[in-house]
């Protein structure tokens, strides 16, 4: 199965919202929000295409802290009758690739406990577990502002 890996281009949030709409089923944004998100300067988001087919994609953010220079992988999506390909692991190898040339210091994932393919496929690219238990804690402001729970 020969998959290329392409740098996102405007006009790509077609894709991005076919995959999804197979996948996460989460993505409401327009084409131009897309567009405009995936372009930003900090962000990096990679599709790869089996021919003209894009099947699956992987979305960076840049983190810099005082702490630390890096990206974390903020979504990683594969058509489901494309899994089993190792094609998240070529996204994820594209993405590392990308962030050891911009001579940051850590790749992140976060990750649903859940998920145990995207968890094999991180773990199949060296990528391992924190030893710490974490919570994510957010907090919806698009409904509600300060008061929102």
């Amino acid at each position: 199965m020969q998959i290329i890996i392409k740098e996102y281009e405007k006009g790509f949030s077609g894709y991005i919202k076919n995959i999804d709409r197979e996948t996460f089923k989460e993505c409401t944004k327009s084409d131009q929000q897309i567009d405009d998100t995936a372009l930003n300067h900090g962000n990096k988001v990679f599709i790869a295409f089996y021919g003209e087919k894009a099947v699956g994609f992987i979305s960076l953010l840049k983190a810099e802290t005082l702490n630390y220079s890096g990206y974390w992988i903020d979504l990683i999506a594969v058509l489901p009758q494309f899994r089993g390909h190792s094609i998240a692991g070529m996204l994820i190898k594209k993405a590392y690739d990308y962030v050891e040339n911009k001579n940051c210091e850590i790749l992140t994932a976060l990750i649903r406990v859940n998920n145990i393919s995207s968890r094999k496929a991180f773990e199949k690219e060296s990528f391992a577990p924190s030893e710490n238990d974490f919570k994510i804690y957010s907090k919806d402001i698009s409904r509600g502002g300060k008061n929102a729970i």
